[in-house]
């Protein structure tokens, strides 16, 4: 009773940390799916990392969580292809005895040198993402190139600073993926890398 008393509070709190949390599902008999609509982008990382050591004392609890990916203007049938990948990831991630709060850009890397979880589905939903949008490509490439050096990268680019920052950050509201952060570029510049060579 204890037990469930303590859940039902962690699933109040959850909520409460996440304003724009839009539904809870439960998956599994531990296993929840929380959806947030991020129409106005909200750095869930940030959030969890600031909070997850706190959560878990206060709780009683041992968390495993991944951040799923941002998916905007997808069709509900992609959608939910998209959203059984990314469990399909997790859950196999999690059978192998990991824990903690990982991203989706770290399971997806990991998984590459698994070659245990079918990706396609979301290599292609992002890949297409990035064609989609100006630019961002050649961005990527660059700022693989220059280490994530921004100022680099704009010289290279011939673009301003702050150009070059605002694309990144519009890139990062549609997909929640941070170029600037190492393993978020890694899954970019691996998705690109067939179209490069």
């Amino acid at each position: 009773y204890y037990q469930q008393e303590n859940l039902a509070s962690w699933l109040d709190m959850m909520q409460t940390l996440f304003p724009n949390c839009q539904t809870v599902l439960q998956v599994g008999a531990q296993d929840y799916v929380f959806v947030l609509q991020q129409d106005k982008y909200t750095s869930v990382r940030s959030i969890l990392s600031d909070t997850i050591e706190a959560v878990e004392y206060d709780f009683g609890l041992r968390l495993s969580i991944m951040l799923g990916q941002v998916w905007s203007q997808i069709g509900y049938q992609a959608l939910s292809d998209l959203i059984k990948a990314e469990r399909d990831l997790f859950k196999t991630w999690w059978r192998q005895g990991h824990q903690g709060v990982h991203t989706f850009s770290q399971l997806y890397l990991w998984s590459m040198g698994e070659r245990i979880v079918d990706l396609r589905v979301i290599k292609e939903c992002l890949h297409q993402m990035i064609l989609d949008q100006d630019q961002i490509q050649e961005i990527i490439l660059s700022l693989w190139e220059n280490s994530a050096v921004l100022t680099k990268t704009a010289q290279q680019l011939y673009l301003h600073r702050n150009s070059l920052q605002y694309k990144i950050d519009k890139w990062e509201e549609l997909t929640g993926l941070q170029l600037k952060e190492l393993t978020d570029l890694t899954l970019c510049y691996q998705l690109i890398l067939p179209d490069i060579l």
